[in-house]
């Protein structure tokens, strides 16, 4: 996460007193069953400085929008691959 002091500037200045804050699953795990600690922390950290300014978070997990590649679905999830975003009901049935 990159978010940082100057975000919460531009939130202060627009009057925001409350965010959703999106928190990617391929981001909290690139790789099965692997945790990025660095990331949560920082994702953390973000909503903690929100808080110290009044700034409620509500923290949202991202739609994985069908767990393909270069979606905010882990790549490793997919074990059949997707190709263009292509139908991803039959890849399930593919797999079953």
């Amino acid at each position: 996460m990159k978010f940082g002091a100057a975000d919460l500037d531009e939130l202060e200045r627009f009057g925001f007193n409350f965010i959703r804050l999106g928190i990617s699953w391929d981001k909290v795990e690139p790789r099965e069953g692997e945790l990025d600690l660095d990331y949560l922390r920082s994702y953390v950290e973000f909503a903690r400085m929100a808080g110290e300014r009044g700034i409620y978070v509500c923290p949202r997990s991202t739609n994985t929008a069908g767990a393909r590649r270069g979606a905010t679905g882990p790549a490793w999830t997919c074990k059949v691959p997707v190709k263009n975003g292509g139908d991803f009901i039959a890849q399930i049935r593919k797999r079953a």
